[in-house]
């Protein structure tokens, strides 16, 4: 089974200064302590001239659209997640995204290659193994400004078509794919 690394595209014009008014404490995004969190949430943004709103964001956590929440549950029905209005007060500007609270895997294989430091991947090898049926996840050892989709769940949000995201083919444990 082939998995890609999503990333957000670079280059766009998005919101920052997300949860300017603190409306969500981060920390409290695990499955122990999400109850903390209303269903519903106002965060307050900064934006750019010509904003562009992607359909997957990671800062300051993951921020999903609407379509991408719906195929994460078509695969993950038992999802948690809690709804946000992103909010520019000066314009006005709004937009609807969800926090879900994705699996977050072990599966980082011995194959992975880091750079002298110890302290970057230069080269991503998943333990398929380790990864069972998971169609969306987040890799617990690695940066949290991505999320892992198996093939079907990218084919399945990539028919929808989602902006502003990137995706990159991980190599996996006895499968090398280039």
């Amino acid at each position: 089974m082939k998995y890609y690394l999503i990333t957000q595209e670079e280059g766009n014009r998005i919101p920052y200064n997300i949860n300017k008014n603190h409306a969500i404490d981060i920390r409290v995004l695990n499955h122990k302590d999400i109850s903390k969190i209303g269903r519903k949430n106002i965060m307050e943004m900064d934006i750019p001239r010509d904003v562009f709103f992607p359909d997957i964001m990671f800062d300051p956590c993951l921020l999903v659209s609407r379509i991408c929440m719906e195929v994460i549950l078509m695969y993950h029905k038992d999802t948690i997640y809690k709804g946000v209005k992103l909010l520019h007060r000066d314009t006005r500007t709004k937009a609807t995204y969800f926090i879900p609270l994705l699996d977050e895997l072990q599966c980082i294989s011995e194959r992975t290659q880091y750079n002298n430091v110890g302290n970057r991947i230069t080269r991503l090898v998943l333990e398929a193994s380790k990864i069972s049926e998971a169609a969306v996840f987040k890799i617990s050892e690695y940066n949290g400004k991505s999320i892992v989709g198996r093939e079907d769940f990218v084919e399945s949000i990539l028919r929808r078509g989602i902006k502003g995201v990137d995706f990159e083919e991980i190599e996996t444990d006895g499968n090398r794919w280039y």
